[in-house]
């Protein structure tokens, strides 16, 4: 950007390179977006009615309209600082810009914005019900950008301020209601989430303060029971998976898997992880062999049971083998 200051009228203004708009009548409702999206950026043109055909303002931008086809306007201007410290760019024909411009800095484009009364504007501001934000140096800041220790992302095609879930580069982030990033466990939709340090949402198992919780795809965290990868896991209420503990009938290592087909002390678990009432170490040791039917529902621990008598290929093996969840209630007492 070339600058100069002025003392006095009399001081000379210095000449910058050609200011361009760039917009395409057919897409007015995202004019600014279109005009990042094509590369070499143009200008929008942008003044106080000093352009032939029409003036049609979109989105806080004020551009000119040639009509059917694409038109194009180049204005020279001047980079002006007034007395009071404030920047504003003045036409050759001695109007001034108003609104968002994209002028020639450089070997490349950067967008400026100048408010109502044609001074270029720095920080926040709000325009057509949307926020942005201009660096000191006047440019529109897009994408990530930091501000007073606070990440904010600004959409990159028009600068706009972001809020709410955004997918950025393949993974996703939570901007609250005043666009400023989140980090940590957050509550949202009766979900809660984890945000890491960089804003990106956690999936997956993660630990924290020596405690592991599992994430969902979704980012949710999960709780009660839970197959992953083919293993079941308990996660309490507050998300914490469960290790070395009993859960109701079912028990859990120190890793968090649900133990299946082994015992746990005295009491035996099943294929399914449940513990079996009746079958223990003090009716049946660790080798012990059940008996059972095809189509009973019950494993028997002797093969005399009376249940038993009527009962054609029966057949004997472990508890596991049996596939039976539960024991006989009159052998196995």
């Amino acid at each position: 950007m070339i600058m100069a200051d002025i003392s006095s009228m009399q001081a000379a203004e210095l000449k910058v390179r050609g200011v361009r708009w760039w917009l395409c009548c057919a897409v007015f409702a995202a004019a600014f977006a279109l005009a990042v999206a094509v590369a070499p950026p143009q200008m929008a043109y942008a003044d106080n009615g000093a352009a032939t055909g029409n003036l049609v303002e979109e989105g806080g931008i004020v551009a000119h309209d040639g009509g059917d086809a694409l038109d194009y306007d180049i204005q020279s201007g001047y980079w002006v600082r007034s007395t009071n410290g404030k920047w504003w760019f003045k036409y050759e024909d001695g109007t001034y810009a108003v609104g968002v411009l994209w002028i020639e800095t450089g070997d490349s484009y950067e967008p400026y914005y100048f408010d109502r009364s044609g001074w270029m504007v720095t920080g926040w501001y709000r325009e057509a019900g949307k926020w942005f934000y201009s660096k000191s140096s006047g440019v529109l800041a897009r994408g990530w950008q930091k501000v007073q220790g606070k990440w904010y992302y600004l959409n990159p095609a028009d600068g706009a301020m972001q809020t709410g879930w955004q997918e950025i580069g393949g993974k996703w982030y939570r901007l609250n209601s005043s666009g400023a990033m989140q980090t940590g466990w957050q509550k949202i939709g009766g979900e809660w989430y984890y945000l890491n340090g960089s804003g990106d949402m956690a999936t997956g198992w993660k630990k924290l303060a020596g405690k592991w919780y599992y994430l969902k795809d979704s980012g949710a965290m999960a709780t009660g029971w839970q197959q992953i990868e083919s293993k079941w896991y308990h996660l309490d209420a507050s998300g914490v998976m469960s290790s070395s503990r009993w859960v109701g009938n079912y028990y859990v290592y120190g890793s968090g898997v649900m133990a299946t087909n082994t015992w746990i002390g005295k009491y035996y678990v099943g294929s399914d992880g449940k513990w079996i009432p009746g079958y223990n170490a003090n009716n049946a040791g660790n080798g012990s062999t059940v008996y059972w039917v095809d189509n009973g529902k019950v494993y028997h621990t002797s093969q005399n049971c009376t249940t038993l008598k009527q009962s054609d290929n029966i057949k004997s093996g472990t508890i596991a083998e049996s596939g039976k969840d539960r024991a006989c209630s009159v052998c196995a007492r």
